[in-house]
């Protein structure tokens, strides 16, 4: 059995990269999907973590979506732990699941990657 340059190396490299990276199914949102407002900012600690986020007012727009709810962009960059990042709110589909924020970057490594939040974030 070849294993550098084989058949089973090539497979072995679809498991470990390609297998994890389908578990999470993002797909674009609707044009009718409405944007969410902010009438203010809002700071917010994570579920479990001692780290803070503060959420910019203004308008986010939908970037995309999953089973579990859609993702808005922020309109400007989220503050997280002091550092500006590009990123935004998660709106969940149920009422189960807690408001989170995401971070563009953490996407690249972790499509399902979010920070829940403590208490929601109002609104409209």
């Amino acid at each position: 059995m070849k294993f550098l340059g084989g058949a089973p190396l090539y497979f072995l490299w679809l498991i470990v990269f390609l297998i994890p990276s389908s578990c999470v199914s993002v797909q674009p949102v609707s044009p009718e999907t409405p944007p969410i407002m902010l009438d203010k900012s809002y700071t917010r600690q994570w579920t479990g973590e001692f780290d803070h986020t503060i959420l910019p007012a203004g308008i986010y727009r939908a970037q995309f979506r999953t089973q579990q709810g859609v993702y808005y962009l922020a309109p400007a960059s989220v503050i997280q732990g002091g550092y500006p990042r590009r990123g935004g709110l998660f709106i969940p589909n149920s009422g189960n699941e807690k408001q989170a924020c995401w971070f563009d970057d953490d996407f690249v490594y972790a499509p399902s990657h979010r920070y829940m939040l403590n208490e929601p974030v109002p609104f409209h």
